[in-house]
């Protein structure tokens, strides 16, 4: 039983670390622009992204004190894999936003359950 929670434990510093390592960071001002956008329209998708992650912060502490925090680290991980889809599939503003916001509500649920657990 040790030797899995210790596992686990190693797992969500892992988790944690991948997070705020923020490998796009350097790129995807670049990806924007090549798909079109203007530094304004760029910087209108960052702050809606950063009011998403504010807005949901708090129900996504209660949803992971209601159904589990592994299934709120799922339901994220889950969630910002699909938005890093959409930036893949992504053509104009409003589907990179679309993109921008769910990648903000999975990072919030991952957030607060990493938080809680380490």
């Amino acid at each position: 039983m040790t030797n899995l929670l210790e596992r686990n434990i190693l797992s969500l510093y892992g988790l944690k670390f991948s997070r705020w390592f923020l490998l796009p960071m350097p790129i995807i001002v670049p990806f924007f622009q090549d798909l079109g956008l203007s530094i304004q329209e760029i910087m209108w998708l960052q702050s809606i992204y950063s009011i998403t992650v504010v807005a949901v912060e708090i129900p996504s502490g209660y949803a992971s004190d209601a159904i589990g925090r592994k299934q709120t680290l799922l339901i994220g991980s889950i969630l910002t894999t699909l938005g890093f889809i959409l930036y893949a599939i992504a053509g104009n503003f409003f589907s990179l936003l679309a993109a921008a916001m769910t990648i903000a509500i999975g990072s919030s649920f991952v957030s607060y359950a990493v938080f809680c657990l380490i």
